[in-house]
């Protein structure tokens, strides 16, 4: 245990929320609560979260809609990028809100801001209005900082419930096992996604697709008549990618535009990034697990 991990282990958890709480709401204010004129899209789960972010900013950047991105890999202001080095998923306050601020100076309208269990358990999300937020699974795994698995859980339930109070949209990935915690945490706007045609009568709107064919380099589904090629490969991007275009499309951007767009999704930054060198190529790949 770290010595940070020790001295907070140390401190009630009342007085540590309080403490959070109080930082986050201050230091959003003195930043002129940025959040309150962007659209801002919280992507959240256990797996998934890097690579569905980066595929709605891409899709969003390619659609006309400019967008800013905090993520895990990178943080984006419209075309300009840059590597996270700060080895954190949701950065702390200041740097946070401080993205948000650039991102209206570079007139984006969408922010994609990746959200993690421990930043919404200290309060990062304070003084952001997300118009959505998608769930893309909960697996027991990080729960390091939380404890439980329940503890975790509620933890993700956060985004949910800031959801409902705001009459955002939440997007639930229809086939984890969780998802109706997160339906039943959304309030009444909730879509669904599916690869297993699990369509549900309690959401407003469920996009069910098939995966056609899936290798190391790409990977095909369609969506009724429309087929989705992405070059990046394995089953889990079908999913990041079905996550990306649900989300994509309550917002107003057809399907179509959105396959169109991925299209040319190069891959995420260290998410099975090759990295051609000769004699041989390497593979870059910092998730936690295969998928």
């Amino acid at each position: 245990m770290s010595i940070k991990h020790k001295i907070r282990s140390l401190v009630p958890a009342p007085v540590l929320s309080g403490y959070h709480y109080a930082l986050a709401a201050v230091t959003a204010a003195s930043f002129g609560l940025p959040a309150s004129r962007l659209k801002v899209i919280g992507i959240t789960g256990t797996k998934g979260k890097t690579s569905t972010s980066a595929m709605l900013w891409h899709i969003l950047q390619n659609t006309g809609n400019k967008a800013g991105l905090i993520s895990t890999a990178f943080f984006a202001v419209g075309e300009d990028t840059k590597i996270n080095d700060i080895k954190m998923t949701m950065p702390g306050r200041a740097t946070m809100q401080r993205l948000l601020r650039q991102m209206i100076k570079a007139n984006c309208h969408y922010a994609v801001v990746e959200t993690s269990s421990e930043g919404l358990v200290q309060w990062r999300h304070l003084g952001i209005p997300y118009v959505a937020a998608v769930f893309t699974n909960l697996a027991p795994e990080h729960i390091e900082a939380h404890g439980t698995f329940v503890n975790y859980r509620e933890a993700k339930g956060r985004l949910a419930r800031q959801i409902a109070r705001h009459g955002g949209t939440a997007v639930v990935n229809l086939d984890d096992m969780e998802a109706e915690y997160f339906i039943s945490q959304s309030g009444k706007h909730v879509w669904g996604y599916t690869f297993k045609n699990v369509c549900q009568d309690n959401i407003e709107r469920c996009i069910a697709a098939e995966i056609i064919k899936t290798s190391s380099a790409q990977v095909e589904f369609k969506i009724d008549n429309l087929k989705v090629n992405i070059p990046v490969g394995g089953e889990f991007n079908a999913y990041n990618a079905l996550a990306a275009m649900t989300v994509a499309l309550e917002l107003g951007i057809p399907l179509e535009r959105s396959a169109a767009a991925l299209a040319s999704f190069a891959g995420t930054p260290g998410r099975l990034e090759f990295v051609q060198l000769k004699p041989f190529a390497v593979v870059v790949d910092y998730a936690h697990t295969p998928e």
